[in-house]
C-alpha cells in the first residue's frame, strides 16, 4: 500500500466512528453529514438547511512515513483537521460538536477498521478555529474542531 492510500484508512475510520455516533448525528444534528476534504456547497436556503451543520476532515499536514525492515510501510502519522462547519457568524453552535469530536477521536487507539485498516493511535493536538469566512454570495461560515495526529496502517 502506498503512503497516500493511508488516507483511505482514516476516511473509513471517520465514517465508522463519527457516522455511528448517535449524539453527534441526532442530538447535535449532524445527521450523517461527514465529508472527506471537500466542504459541501449549498446555494438556496433549503439546501443550506439540509447541509449545515456538518463535519469535515482533511489532512492538515503529512507526517514521516515509518517503514519496517523493508520497503513496506508500518504506519504513517498525519495531522488531520476535523471540524464542524455551519452557516452564520457565531461559534456557539459548534462548541458542542467540537467537544464531541474530541471525545470520539482522542484516544481511539489500536482499532481495526472495516476496510482492513488499523488505527494505531489518534491524539488531539490542538484547537482548530477558523475565523469567519464569507462566500462570494455573502454567506458567512464558521469552523471549529481540532487537529488530530492519526497513525494508520494496514490491519495486523
Amino acid at each position: 500500500m502506498a503512503a497516500e492510500e493511508y488516507s483511505d484508512v482514516v476516511a473509513a475510520m471517520m465514517q465508522e466512528r463519527l457516522g455511528g455516533d448517535s449524539v453527534l448525528n441526532t442530538t447535535l444534528k449532524i445527521g450523517g453529514r461527514i465529508y472527506d476534504t471537500v466542504i459541501p456547497q449549498a446555494d438556496t436556503e433549503a439546501e443550506r438547511a439540509a447541509t449545515y451543520p456538518c463535519v469535515v476532515f482533511a489532512i492538515d499536514s503529512a507526517g514521516a512515513v515509518l517503514a519496517g525492515s523493508s520497503e513496506s510501510i508500518v504506519w504513517q502519522p498525519d495531522d488531520y483537521a476535523v471540524f464542524g462547519i455551519t452557516e452564520g457568524a457565531d461559534f456557539t453552535a459548534l462548541t458542542s460538536i467540537a467537544a464531541r469530536l474530541r471525545q470520539l477521536l482522542h484516544g481511539f487507539n489500536h482499532q481495526i477498521i472495516a476496510n482492513g485498516g488499523y488505527i494505531n493511535w489518534c491524539r488531539y493536538r490542538k484547537l482548530y478555529k477558523l475565523a469567519l469566512t464569507e462566500s462570494e454570495s455573502g454567506l458567512r461560515f464558521v469552523r471549529l474542531g481540532g487537529i488530530f495526529r492519526i497513525a494508520a496502517r494496514l490491519a495486523p
